[in-house]
């Protein structure tokens, strides 16, 4: 039953090291690019609603390529660092790209990152946690960093959510293809009541609970045909919240009102642990 289930500590390192093939070679059409550089501007302005001191140092973990460190550096902050799983020849060209003075790529591998502790003011990543197998571990990493009174700011997909198989029946009935990982009804009509087991299994864990998926696979190989393919952690925002509170962090935002639709605003007000997108903006102290 799709998506599968990720468990051992064998398989996550197997998972692991296929993502970091496949993103050392990814495809031409992965990510957003040009065609969404709109999308960045509104994501920068999101940035600046709460990363307020411009003052001072803001990292972008998972940047994908320079154009998300040139829209946050253009709204004024001293100095914005783009930081992702680079190739070098990646990341000579995009630096060739990236024409704001105020901003930098820099590449990790993936879990380090190569800087002191409390050394940024905010730190934000968009779409890129639930790419993440060791999810705590990277969270852990960039909680080092961030100076305390600093804010982590979080955008992703909520995959773990009831609105993924009702818009994959959707796609199934109306339209003859597969949405995510759901590619037949049966799945689409048992994803609704997992994504329900999901909740619960965060919402009642003691622990913050990453509950993790293999990605779409074919012979070994991550099988990408469109976006969010190489999904590996579901995102259920209990286990967001969970983790923020145990590391003393204060919440200014858990989903509530935000969205790009005026329904998706709506149920993510009423619902925030089944929001459609995962908006999450919490403060150090």
């Amino acid at each position: 039953m799709r998506p599968k289930r990720l468990y051992s500590e064998s398989e996550k390192e197997t998972i692991t090291r296929k993502l970091a093939e496949f993103y050392s070679n990814k495809p031409a059409e992965y990510g957003f690019y040009d065609h969404r550089a709109g999308y960045y501007q509104t994501y920068a302005e999101f940035i600046e609603r709460f990363a307020t001191d411009k003052t001072g140092k803001h990292l972008e973990l998972g940047c994908g390529n320079w154009q998300i460190p040139q829209s946050i550096a253009e709204k004024g902050y001293k100095e914005v660092i783009g930081c992702d799983f680079f190739a070098d020849e990646q990341l000579s060209a995009y630096l060739e790209k990236l024409t704001a003075k105020n901003a930098s790529l820099i590449k990790y591998d993936g879990l380090n990152i190569p800087f002191p502790d409390a050394y940024f003011d905010s730190v934000s990543s968009l779409c890129v946690v639930e790419h993440i197998v060791d999810i705590e571990d990277v969270l852990n990493q960039m909680d080092r960093v961030l100076k305390p009174k600093g804010v982590l700011i979080i955008k992703c997909p909520n995959w773990s959510g009831i609105n993924n198989p009702v818009r994959a029946l959707q796609y199934l009935t109306l339209h003859r293809h597969r949405y995510w990982q759901y590619e037949t009804l049966i799945e689409s009509i048992v994803g609704f009541f997992r994504a329900l087991g999901w909740y619960f299994e965060a919402k009642f864990s003691s622990e913050p609970k990453w509950i993790l998926v293999y990605p779409r696979m074919k012979n070994g190989t991550i099988n990408f045909e469109s976006g969010d393919d190489d999904v590996v952690h579901l995102c259920q925002p209990e286990s967001f919240k969970k983790y923020f509170a145990k590391k003393g962090y204060k919440l200014l935002l858990y989903n509530r009102g935000e969205g790009e639709s005026g329904f998706a605003k709506r149920f993510n007000s009423w619902f925030p642990s089944f929001a459609t997108t995962i908006n999450i903006v919490a403060q150090k102290q």
